[in-house]
């Protein structure tokens, strides 16, 4: 039943350790108890896919430093500009006469304001070509190991997804099952599930109901 639901578990010298029928009139249905030698370990091509995503967030992690540098720097001289912006409308606004009316030189205004968002434009189009160019920078070390995307014209590398271990091999879900026993002694006694990868091994103990046909016992739901 587990190596059934789990290609990565196998099971050693399972053992039975009691066995009793819930209805003594009824000697089809039988209750077992038994314990079992769980180990687990992840191989094969999921096992090449965490490599290659520890790799691949190594990289990424470089990639993004390099970005956050570059926003960071941006956001600076835009909120300079905005700064600048923000004091020469105060400056403007504050020159009333005595009735209220705006005094101040309103074609020189809008003049510093258009240069001032001319300065802002020229500072996104050097962001769009140094993120670009980041980008460049990385796209030999990023085949096949960094996702690409394009956002209008800015392109970027997505955060690389962890591969995921198959539910059934964890079962978590339903703490009655063999493998959600050996994921719950797992995750208490070592706090990660990359422990699979690295190969784990625990006693578990559990109980199924077991059904008499025609073609001998069967697990109850797996006849």
């Amino acid at each position: 039943e587990l190596q059934k639901s789990c290609e990565y578990a196998s099971v050693d010298s399972a053992t039975i350790t009691n066995t009793f029928f819930p209805n003594s009139d009824n000697k089809n249905i039988a209750n077992v108890k038994f314990t079992a030698t769980v180990k687990v370990k992840i191989e094969g091509k999921l096992a090449q896919d965490l490599q290659k995503f520890r790799t691949a967030s190594a990289l990424f992690s470089e990639y993004e430093k390099e970005m956050v540098e570059l926003d960071r720097s941006y956001k600076e001289q835009i909120d300079a500009v905005d700064a600048v912006r923000k004091a020469a409308q105060d400056k403007y606004l504050a020159q009333e006469d005595e009735r209220g009316y705006l005094i101040g030189d309103r074609q020189k205004h809008s003049a510093e304001v258009r240069e001032l968002y001319s300065q802002k434009e020229a500072l996104g189009k050097e962001w769009l070509s140094a993120s670009n160019g980041v980008f460049d920078k990385y796209t030999g070390r990023a085949a096949n190991l960094l996702y690409a995307t394009n956002s209008g014209k800015v392109q970027t590398y997505a955060q690389p997804s962890k591969p995921e271990i198959p539910l059934a091999c964890f079962g978590y879900r339903d703490p009655r099952k063999p493998l959600g026993i050996l994921y719950r002694a797992v995750m208490d006694g070592k706090g990660s599930s990359d422990d699979y990868y690295a190969g784990v091994e625990t006693s578990i103990e559990g109980e199924r109901q077991m059904i008499k046909t025609d073609n001998g016992w069967r697990v109850a739901g797996n006849l």
